[in-house]
C-alpha cells in the first residue's frame, strides 16, 4: 500500500512540475479599458488607450490586447493617432510594436495602413517591414513593401513604391537626373 501511494504521489509531483509557470511569465499588473498618459520634460508625449494590458514581472515589457489607440505628441502638440488590434511595448529597447490592422492618421494629412508598425521612441522613428498603403492629403495613393518615417510623418520613405498620384511629373527632368 505504501508503494502504491508513493508512485501516485510522484506522478502528481511530475504533473505539477510540468504545469508550473516561471515567475517572469506571470503578469504582475493587468488593466482593462484604461488610458495611460506619458510626458517628456513636462510636456505631453503620448496617450495610450487600450482594451486590456498585461505588464510582466522582470521582463520589462507590456502587452496590449483587445484594441489599442496611441496618440503621439511633439512638444505637447498633437502629431498623429495610431490604431491597432494589439501591441508589444519593450521598456528595455524603448520600442512599441503595433500589430493587426494598423492605421495611422497624422495631423499633416498622411494616412497609413499596414499590418505591423514599429515605433522606436529613443530614435523617434516609425518603421514597417510589411506591405503599406499611404494616402496623402493631395489624395495620392502609394503602395509598397516597407516604410520609414519620423514620428511626425513629415518626411517618409516607401520601399518598392507604386501607386497613383494627382501630381504632374516632368519626365524630361527625371530622365536628365538619371543620366547625370
Amino acid at each position: 500500500m505504501f508503494a502504491t501511494f508513493f508512485i501516485q504521489g510522484c506522478e502528481r509531483a511530475e504533473e505539477f512540475a510540468a504545469n508550473t509557470v516561471e515567475v517572469d511569465e506571470v503578469a504582475e499588473q493587468d488593466g482593462f479599458d484604461a488610458t495611460l498618459t506619458t510626458t517628456h520634460k513636462g510636456k505631453l508625449f503620448s496617450v495610450i488607450k487600450y482594451g486590456r494590458m498585461s505588464r510582466y514581472a522582470g521582463k520589462k515589457h507590456v502587452r496590449f490586447f483587445d484594441g489599442i489607440e496611441l496618440e503621439l505628441y511633439d512638444d505637447g502638440v498633437f502629431g498623429s493617432e495610431i490604431f491597432a488590434e494589439s501591441a508589444f511595448l519593450d521598456e528595455k529597447k524603448d520600442t512599441i510594436e503595433l500589430d493587426g490592422n494598423v492605421r495611422v492618421y497624422s495631423h499633416n494629412g498622411i494616412n497609413l495602413r499596414t499590418e505591423r508598425l514599429l515605433w522606436n521612441t529613443a530614435q523617434d522613428t516609425v518603421t514597417s517591414d510589411t506591405f503599406v498603403t499611404v494616402i496623402t492629403i493631395e489624395r495620392d495613393t502609394l503602395y509598397g513593401m516597407g516604410f520609414g518615417s519620423g514620428k511626425s510623418f513629415q518626411n517618409w520613405v516607401i520601399q518598392q513604391p507604386y501607386g497613383v498620384t494627382q501630381k504632374r511629373l516632368n519626365i524630361n527632368v527625371l530622365d536628365a537626373d538619371k543620366n547625370k
